[in-house]
């Protein structure tokens, strides 16, 4: 069990309505990574400063899903558990948030917000060290087939090695993007 931390409230909070289930805590590592990440949306992107990054999910333990365990964090499908044990610097492990870059945008910008403003918050996660994996796991009923998880950022502590996460698909926003964007560098 890794040693986790309450992430604080001015560099990410979770969304309207999540109050109550979302567990804001994380690593001492992705809390300075949100704090530097941060520090960029604010001098590079001009960002106001009272703006964070909104979080739909942050840390879920394996003991959720455990006997007499209070079942999956409401909102997150039971089957989305296993794939995170895969990834050791998932959710369980206290490495990753689930985060709405709508949202994120918005509380640094107003809304409504361009899109490019949320290709900003994506370029300054990259640019931070918090990544997009995007998933490939088995069904043995369905064949081959893939997870984007594009909401899903992580801090890596040992970046592009991990056995199960692939990043040779991109995300649905991975057309517009602007020529020289730091999120290029996730691929």
């Amino acid at each position: 069990m890794p040693d986790l931390f309450d992430i604080p409230g001015d560099l990410a909070q979770p969304r309207d309505g999540r109050e109550m289930c979302v567990r804001m805590l994380g690593t001492g590592r992705l809390i300075e990574t949100l704090d530097r990440w941060k520090s960029l949306v604010v001098t590079q992107f001009g960002g106001d400063l009272g703006g964070c990054l909104v979080a739909n999910s942050c840390y879920r333990p394996k003991s959720d899903l455990g006997p007499g365990g209070p079942g999956p964090e409401p909102g997150v499908d039971e089957g989305s558990y296993p794939v995170d044990y895969t990834d050791a610097n998932g959710h369980w492990a206290g490495c990753a948030v689930d985060y709405s870059a709508r949202l994120t945008a918005e509380s640094f910008w107003g809304s409504p917000c361009p899109k490019w403003r949320r290709d900003d918050i994506r370029d300054s996660l990259v640019a931070a060290g918090l990544y997009h994996p995007w998933y490939y796991y088995r069904s043995w009923i369905e064949g081959y087939y893939k997870l984007h998880e594009y909401w899903h950022i992580a801090v890596e502590l040992a970046p592009w090695t991990q056995p199960h996460a692939y990043r040779e698909t991109p995300p649905h926003w991975w057309d517009g993007l602007r020529p020289g964007s730091a999120a290029i560098r996730t691929h």
